[in-house]
């Protein structure tokens, strides 16, 4: 993707390139006036100022510039919200899925041994220790972060 040297806006294909500098630019700051190109001076020039006037200018592309400049500045935190919120939401259920299994493995250990849930002899052992494992993934990826 091609991209405006001076206001960055990714103009895809509609996009100009200065015959002054070489540089490129989207069509709002195609003429060397409009991106305080560095060889101004040499502007003066009939020949370039044919050149820069050659592409006919879009009127969509300041829609463009106007839509990039107010609706997505304006959604680009509400997104880094919603990813917070989203870690959060995955570190409450890891954090409920590890006391839980906990919990499961302490009654299939109690029932197992007084005989009230016979299952196989290390039921509860590996529930618990499931949930140990998973305590400790959360609380070290908490220290990471």
């Amino acid at each position: 993707m091609v991209k405006c040297e001076y206001c960055g806006y990714d103009s895809g294909t509609s996009y100009s390139q200065c015959s002054l500098c070489g540089d490129t630019f989207c069509r709002i700051h195609k003429l060397p006036p409009d991106h305080q190109c560095v060889k101004i001076d040499n502007w003066k020039n009939e020949d370039s100022v044919r050149k820069a006037q050659a592409t006919p200018f879009i009127p969509s592309d300041i829609w463009n510039i106007k839509f990039r400049k107010t609706v997505i500045d304006k959604i680009t935190p509400l997104f880094n919200r919603v990813k917070k919120a989203t870690l959060l939401l995955g570190v409450i259920t890891a954090f409920v899925l590890g006391i839980g299994l906990i919990i499961l493995g302490v009654f299939l250990y109690v029932g197992n041994r007084s005989g009230h849930f016979p299952t196989f002899p290390y039921a509860g052992f590996l529930s618990m220790s499931c949930g140990f494992i998973i305590l400790a993934f959360l609380l070290k990826c908490l220290k990471l972060s």
